[in-house]
């Protein structure tokens, strides 16, 4: 059960990471008339969208491990 768990707070974070992301560079992009803005805070906009598409796949796996193992049979060796 606290793997079903750790799969919802997973897919939860990794899309919240990847809004964020996506939010902070249209902010970005936004101010970019206005004033120069240096290519590493790019870069951490795009690392929040890698790292919320990682969450996304470790949700993913751990969902694909709970349908291999069978986590409704009780059966874990």
């Amino acid at each position: 059960m606290i793997t079903y768990a750790l799969v919802f707070v997973s897919a939860i974070t990794g899309i919240i990471m990847i809004a964020a992301g996506v939010w902070g560079g249209a902010r970005l992009m936004s101010e970019r008339r206005r004033i120069r803005i240096p290519l590493r805070y790019y870069a951490i906009a795009i690392g929040m969208i890698g790292t919320g598409i990682g969450l996304l796949g470790i949700a993913q796996a751990l969902r694909l491990l709970i349908w291999i193992y069978g986590a409704d049979s009780g059966d874990f060796r």
